[in-house]
């Protein structure tokens, strides 16, 4: 069978079509026959065609030489779609596994058929004002109306189910209608699909329909038929008609033909029925199955039983039943006589049961012989429970098997790996932990089938004790880490116990089969040990890659100690961390601020003040640790000495003010000096880091000194802001000395004062009387005679200052001028008159003269004028001259008496 199928494989045959080739008639019945030899009648190809329009019946038939053909039948009836279409037969052989490609044969038919869908074009008119403005057409089918279009024309097929017509015209006014036209297609006789013969043994009676235009005429032609026949005919329509011929009681033992014949002047068409033989009537008899395939059948394999009888009437209801030692059970009722089913070795005896109207007959039982591999394989030891390493053990392989188990094989099941131990149904060996799983592999023609693992009971100690660790990979520290101990023991481990191990130190941290701990540094190297009665094994030490971020960051300074600004300073950053830190950086700490200065472990630099406070950072893949800030001790001198100053504000004169020197220094500043500015002269004024004194003006700029054994630094000066009232009030001129009555006069005054003066007032001083002259700090003037003594006042919060009074030469030339005589009032002539001449001015009268007021007649050059008083002197007067003029003074008459003398 097998040498078959590979025969097959590389040629298969292709498949035989009766006939070969096909001509034939629209409505004709066609039969298709496609033929594949059976080489394994177990497995028959698989028949399948291309195109099916019809139905299809397959059989399984042996020939005269022995061997098996497979026939599908394909039965339609021809129409237009068939004509020129592709119909082909296809086998496909299985062998199993192998696939072989499918092998076909084709076939296109020829049929004739007479014309269809022939169109018409009609056109609705009407004559209407206004014009009609839609058109309708209607399908009359008796009493009902089908609207079929919407315009003038209308363009359709002529069919039986168009074929009466008319059209509507509709304009404002109303609507019109044609009268129905009948649309008649001339066409071939042809006989319907719906042709067809029933009946039974008391009647038998066939249909034939046919259609054309003209109307057909019906004829039927026969053979061998009885005489009890009758034949009528109908018209459906115009165009079709019904002839029906009936057989009363038909009585042949062959099937026979009877030929429709329809024809009319387009032409003709012609079926012919195929009518089965009947019998008398009678209950089933000669009841049998026959199975395909016959003979052994492979499990699981498509079995087809077929139930056959001879009966009259037909058998109405075929019963199918599996036969269970005796018990009979029903698998189905049904009106098909074939049954359909699965190969099985639980189910190998059925029977059928056919049935009609007048009785039942039931088959014989029949018997597959249902072929399967071995099943239900099983492993039995002797002795049964446990037993000790290297006694000796008995094993026996049974398995339900057709045909027969051939062939017995035993493995070792060591994990994944199989090792082959013994090739017979029964295997003697030592027992021995390493073949403690077994199982048996049975094997026939059919196929193979293994048995269960067979787990044999063998005592012995703990051994291969392992530890397995999750996650497998790196963990972070204070994560969960679960450590699983297992040991391959016999009985069973009983005790497990969990040890660390501290450099040879060992410590109990567990006591079951799972640690589950947080992963700790402190905690990386551990193994586990597993007891049971006969003993203890210990796994290998298994070290936890614990990954931590950096930790206990320091960092060293190098050399130690205090030292100088400017020398070289080399710092060590150390962590530790797993893994290692990848990356080191330097910051410097400036108050709140910090500054990367380095990237690497070590860091070389100059010492210097502003880098006296330093830390590290260490970072892996796990996190960053900072060290703490190491404070570099780093000498220098004193700078950024600074003077704060309490109260911070302008402050009065004489009231208490504290200064506090501070200053930047390592060591620490050991000596403070205080200084006082006067103009360049400096004055030591205080001996401590805080000087407190009254406030003076005469010392607001000061600066402190600090000193410690590396040099000393000075403060900026502060100037004090000491407020007091205004003092040294002095007024100034632009140009100095006298100056000529009306020229301008430009005053300043100024004054010592803090605030600065607000206010500046100008007086003249008149005696006892001093008048407010103007508010300003400048005073410009008109030079007077009457105002010569001035002197300004100057006005602040704190009080106020007067200058000392200004005197202004004011220089103008003489004027009130004036003679004063003595004696005054009358005098005698020649008696000595004093004239005295004095006048008013700056600078002083430098020339004084005399003249007559009659002519200007010069009579003296002095203050004084002496003279003897005569009336023929006429009035006189003086002028009084400086470099910057003359002034005369009024006249003076001299009131001069004469003294007369008498005689007697």
């Amino acid at each position: 069978m097998i040498n078959n199928l590979s025969l097959l494989a590389e040629a298969p045959p292709a498949p035989t079509l009766t006939p070969p080739t096909l001509s034939v008639t629209e409505g004709q019945s066609v039969s298709l026959q496609c033929s594949a030899p059976v080489p394994c009648p177990s497995v028959p190809p698989a028949l399948t065609w291309s195109s099916v329009p019809g139905p299809i019946e397959e059989t399984l038939q042996q020939q005269q030489d022995g061997t098996f053909v497979k026939v599908s039948t394909l039965t339609f009836t021809a129409a237009p779609s068939h004509h020129d279409r592709d119909i082909s037969c296809s086998a496909a052989y299985n062998r199993g596994s192998d696939s072989v490609p499918q092998v076909s044969a084709p076939l296109r038919p020829s049929v004739t058929y007479q014309p269809r869908n022939t169109a018409v074009s009609l056109r609705c008119s009407s004559d209407a004002n206004p014009a009609a403005e839609q058109y309708r057409w209607y399908k009359a089918d008796g009493g009902a109306q089908t609207l079929i279009g919407n315009s003038s024309v209308i363009d359709i097929k002529v069919s039986e189910n168009v074929s009466h017509i008319f059209c509507e015209a509709q304009n404002e006014l109303g609507i019109g209608r044609s009268v129905v036209t009948q649309l008649n297609e001339h066409s071939s006789a042809r006989i319907l699909p719906s042709s067809s013969c029933t009946g039974d043994s008391s009647q038998m009676s066939c249909v034939c329909e046919a259609e054309g235009n003209p109307s057909p005429q019906m004829h039927w032609r026969f053979s061998g038929i009885s005489t009890n026949i009758s034949i009528t005919n109908e018209a459906l329509n115009d165009m079709s008609v019904r002839s029906v011929i009936t057989v009363k009681e038909p009585q042949w033992r062959d099937p026979v033909s009877l030929v429709c014949h329809s024809s009319n002047t387009r032409g003709s068409d012609t079926q012919t029925f195929t009518v089965p033989a009947f019998q008398r009537r009678g209950p089933p008899t000669n009841t049998r199955v026959t199975v395909s395939p016959s003979g052994p059948v492979a499990e699981h394999t498509d079995v087809t039983l077929t139930c056959s009888s001879e009966a009259n009437p037909a058998v109405e209801l075929y019963s199918w039943y599996k036969d269970d030692g005796g018990a009979h059970a029903l698998i189905v009722n049904s009106s098909f006589a074939v049954l359909n089913i699965k190969a099985s070795k639980d189910t190998t005896a059925f029977f059928c049961q056919s049935q009609n109207d007048l009785g039942t007959d039931v088959s014989a039982v029949t018997r597959l012989n249902v072929q399967y591999q071995p099943q239900s394989t099983t492993v039995s030891v002797t002795p049964r429970g446990p037993v000790d390493e290297h006694s000796n053990v008995t094993v026996t392989c049974s398995s339900e098997a057709n045909p027969a188990v051939q062939h017995y094989r035993w493995y070792k099941a060591d994990g994944g790996a199989l090792s082959l131990i013994g090739n017979s149904a029964v295997l003697n060996f030592r027992a021995s932990k390493d073949s403690s799983q077994i199982f048996c592999e049975a094997l026939n023609d059919v196929g193979t089938d293994r048995s269960t693992v067979t787990q044999l009971l063998i005592n012995y100690r703990p051994r291969n004790t392992r530890v397995t660790v999750r996650p497998q990979t790196s963990v972070r520290e204070h994560s969960h880490v679960s450590l699983t101990c297992s040991s391959d023991a016999s009985p069973a481990v009983q005790h497990y116990r969990w040890y660390k191990d501290d450099g040879g130190a060992l410590t109990v941290i567990g006591n079951s089969a799972v640690l589950t701990m947080n992963a700790s540094k402190d905690t990386t190297a551990v193994f586990c040990e597993a007891q049971n009665d006969l003993g203890t094994d210990n796994s290998t030490v298994t070290r936890l890659d614990v990954q931590y971020q950096p930790q206990s960051t320091t960092v060293s300074v190098t050399p130690r100690g205090p030292v100088d600004e400017h020398s070289n300073v080399t710092v060590t950053c150390s962590s530790e961390a797993n893994p290692a830190v990848q990356h080191y950086r330097w910051y410097k700490a400036d108050g709140g601020a910090l500054s990367l200065i380095g990237n690497s472990a070590v860091l070389n630099f100059r010492a210097s003040k502003d880098s006296s406070q330093i830390f590290c950072e260490a970072l892996n893949d796990v996190g960053t640790d900072r060290s703490a800030v190491t404070q570099l001790l780093i000498n220098y001198r004193p700078r950024n000495t600074r003077v704060t100053v309490q109260p911070q504000t302008s402050v009065r004169e004489h009231s208490h003010v504290s200064l506090s020197c501070s200053s930047d220094a390592s060591p620490a500043v050991q000596h403070y000096r205080w200084y006082k500015d006067d103009g360049g002269a400096l004055t030591v004024i205080g001996n401590s880091a805080v000087l407190t004194m009254n406030a003076s003006k005469d010392t607001t700029a000061v600066f402190c000194e600090a000193q410690n054994d590396l040099g000393t630094d000075n403060s900026t000066f502060i100037q004090l802001d000491v407020q007091y009232s205004p003092r040294n009030t002095t007024i100034s001129r632009l140009s100095f000395g006298p100056v000529v009555e009306n020229d301008d006069v430009t005053l300043t005054c100024s004054s010592d004062a803090s605030p600065a003066a607000r206010l500046y007032r100008w007086y003249k001083a008149d005696a006892e009387t001093d008048t407010h002259i103007r508010d300003s700090a400048v005073l410009t003037m008109k030079a007077s005679k009457d105002t010569t003594q001035i002197f300004c006042e100057a006005l602040n919060d704190l009080g106020t200052d007067r200058s000392a009074v200004t005197h202004l030469d004011v220089r103008y030339h003489p004027r009130n001028t004036r003679v004063t005589v003595s004696p005054s009032g009358p005098v005698l002539e020649h008696h000595i008159v004093t004239l005295e001449c004095s006048s008013d001015a700056n600078p002083v009268v430098q020339r004084y003269s005399w003249h007559h007021a009659d002519g200007g007649t010069l009579i003296g050059n002095s203050a004084l004028l002496k003279m003897n008083a005569s009336k023929n002197i006429a009035d006189i007067f003086c002028r009084a001259q400086n470099d910057l003029g003359t002034d005369d003074s009024s006249n003076i008459p001299l009131d001069v008496q004469c003294t007369y003398s008498f005689s007697v």
